[in-house]
């Protein structure tokens, strides 16, 4: 009877790793570079650059090995960037890469967005956790999403496209993102994260001509309203 319920367990367990696995090994973008080989990537007014990489691993069976195995690509449709690998962890296993890069905007930036496709079975946990920092070293805003058997939170649903809704607009910001699978009794998958910036619009000439002549004819009312004043 217990032979027959470890068979059945093995099976069960090959099983999840064959349906988590068939969706983690995501072809990487076309364009997508190892994060360690990185210098700057530009899209949509945003910059890129100084990229650094680390892995913690413990047990006997995860992934990613080294940072070459981590590649990052941009996205123009959020916009912002991509982060892919094949990230996973098996029972007992556990594999922590920790990422930082520095992301400028000439017009600045007043919110990120946070979304992942982790995947989980039995007992483990796939997650990212974000800090934001200025330039000065103050953290202006954090985020952690997980998947795992308590929940599965791949991209803040409350906050959506506005995960992490800094407290100001900032031309440049210092982002420290620890990307994690644990395996404590089961399999932790990941196989991209995305990371998107709102990017604060220049208004068109015509918009400033109007703001212009506003602030005049606003200037010119108040003195008229003196003058008038000062005769009576």
């Amino acid at each position: 009877m217990k032979l027959a319920y470890v068979r059945k367990s093995i099976r069960n367990l090959g099983f999840a790793v064959a349906a988590l696995t068939a969706g983690v090994f995501v072809a990487a973008p076309a364009a997508a570079v190892p994060i360690t080989s990185a210098s700057t990537l530009t899209t949509n007014g945003l910059s890129f650059n100084n990229f650094t990489c680390s892995i913690t691993k413990t047990g006997v069976l995860s992934q990613p090995n080294n940072c070459n195995q981590i590649q990052v690509a941009t996205n123009g449709a959020l916009p912002g960037i991509d982060i892919t690998s094949n990230f996973f962890a098996f029972p007992a296993s556990m594999d922590t890469a920790t990422l930082t890069f520095q992301v400028s905007a000439a017009t600045g930036i007043s919110a990120i967005s946070l979304g992942f496709d982790g995947a989980f079975a039995g007992l483990s946990i796939a997650s990212v956790r974000e800090t934001v920092r200025d330039a000065f070293g103050n953290v202006v805003g954090s985020l952690f999403v997980s998947c795992s058997v308590l929940v599965c939170d791949t991209q803040d649903p409350s906050l959506e496209l506005f995960d992490i809704a800094l407290n100001g607009t900032y031309n440049t910001l210092f982002v420290t993102k620890e990307i994690n699978v644990t395996g404590a009794a089961g399999i932790a998958t990941i196989g991209r994260v995305q990371q998107g910036f709102t990017v604060a619009q220049v208004p068109e000439p015509g918009s400033l001509a109007l703001l212009g002549l506003g602030i005049l004819a606003a200037g010119g009312a108040r003195r008229r309203a003196r003058k008038v004043g000062a005769a009576a």
